[in-house]
């Protein structure tokens, strides 16, 4: 019974005003829920002995792009000010400490990340969310990565930043997506957000109301996850012709206009890699999860996904590996190709060696059309929705696209901002 009612709320969610007004409810709970829990907390008058710095996302719903993300700021915090504590605010502290510990785990295999690793052990804590209400002048807010979307979280961090301005600390936004935002309401909000932003670093090149919008000029670089390059290039070596897969199931945000169900979105992934069968010889599939959210794990859909191709092909299966950096890294390692509907799914295949195609999961193109559009030099990136879309040339190859150099350019990019918003 509780799987139809779910089932009826995603089919009345397609109908564009009963999803508009869901998400306004859901907007304007958040925020008086954020604002009741502000109410008796006074702002502080004076700073700490110690200034910190506060960086907060989506964490504690961790899928393990989060944690190339949390590893790839904090390499660049650490190099800008090696000193300064930092918090990570968490909703669940313990998925956050243990993607902490993997991040050290990854560290302990690379040559010269020593350092690194020190800073983290020793200046990184993971705090409860809480957190936000010791906020006080000479600190940075940091929003740091995923997506700023249609979201009740954004009125959570408008208010954050409100009150992060309030008392005298600085604010920044640190390789976040912009959009998409189809909701009045949420495009409100995020222009408010942006105008309270001190240094902002973008992952996509946002539209021109958005740059208006912004207190100071945004950035546009490549997500935090790449600078996690120099941990993995090292690590990699012969290839075999085996396909590592991911993918996810298909919310009503991605796909306003209608219900998406699990077995289509098997039965496209799966249509899309078969399409580089017709080009390659695969030996092996082997299923990967970067998110195991509680309901909705990839890894069901992974696996089930690539014991259809390994049926249709006649090759071994290998079995899904454990959703942690180490584990995600080892099992893609040998991969030769990686098929991926989750962004850092493509980006760790990318960094790993491999040829690696992002199927976009976001009707009318989201995360994937503009990393491939806007780094990569392509129109679009293959949609999982367009049978066909997927072709050989769209599994990349990061070394025949970017230089080793211009991810020092990347480095330079976050040290310099997060450097500009500790300064102010």
């Amino acid at each position: 019974m509780s799987e139809l009612i779910q089932r009826i709320k995603a089919l009345l969610k397609t109908i564009p005003a009963v999803r508009s007004a869901h998400l306004y409810v859901a907007l304007r709970r958040e925020q008086r829920r954020t604002a009741a829990a502000w109410a008796d907390t006074p702002l502080p008058v004076t700073g700490k002995a110690e200034p910190e710095t506060l960086v907060f996302s989506r964490y504690g719903t961790e899928t393990v792009g989060n944690c190339f993300i949390q590893l790839g700021l904090l390499r660049a915090l650490f190099q800008a000010s090696p000193a300064r504590p930092v918090f990570l605010l968490s909703t669940d502290r313990s998925l956050t400490r243990a993607g902490l510990s993997g991040i050290q785990q990854l560290l302990q295999r690379t040559p010269g990340s020593a350092p690194l690793a020190r800073y983290i052990d020793e200046k990184v804590s993971v705090v409860e969310e809480s957190k936000i209400h010791s906020i006080a002048p000479r600190d940075l807010l940091v929003l740091g990565g995923g997506p700023i979307m249609d979201d009740p979280a954004l009125s959570r961090w408008l208010i954050w930043f409100q009150r992060a301005r309030r008392a005298g600390a600085r604010t920044m936004i640190a390789g976040c997506g912009l959009g998409p935002l189809r909701h009045p309401m949420a495009i409100s909000i995020t222009r408010s957000l942006l105008a309270l932003t001190d240094v902002a670093v973008i992952r996509n090149h946002p539209q021109e109301t958005y740059l208006r919008a912004a207190n100071s000029a945004l950035q546009v670089a490549l997500d935090p996850a790449f600078l996690c390059l120099p941990f993995l290039a090292p690590l990699v070596g012969p290839k075999r012709n085996l396909l590592a897969v991911n993918t996810r199931t298909v919310g009503v945000d991605s796909a306003p206009d209608r219900v998406v169900t699990s077995d289509e979105v098997v039965r496209r992934v799966l249509d899309h890699a078969l399409q580089l069968a017709h080009s390659v010889k695969l030996d092996e599939v082997v299923p990967f999860s970067t998110c195991e959210h509680p309901g909705a794990p990839d890894s069901v859909l992974a696996i089930r996904a690539a014991e259809a191709l390994a049926n249709r092909l006649q090759i071994p299966m290998q079995p899904c590996p454990e959703t942690t950096v180490t584990g995600i890294v080892d099992a893609m390692l040998p991969a030769q190709y990686v098929l991926s509907t989750r962004m850092h799914g493509f980006i760790i295949g990318l960094m790993l060696g491999c040829r690696s195609a992002n199927l976009d999961y976001i009707g009318g193109g989201g995360k994937g059309t503009d990393i491939y559009r806007d780094w990569f030099g392509r129109d679009a990136a293959p949609s999982l929705f367009v049978p066909g879309s997927l072709r050989y040339q769209d599994f990349l190859s990061l070394s025949e696209l970017i230089d080793p150099a211009s991810i020092d350019t990347l480095f330079e990019t976050y040290v310099s901002a997060f450097r500009q918003a500790l300064a102010g």
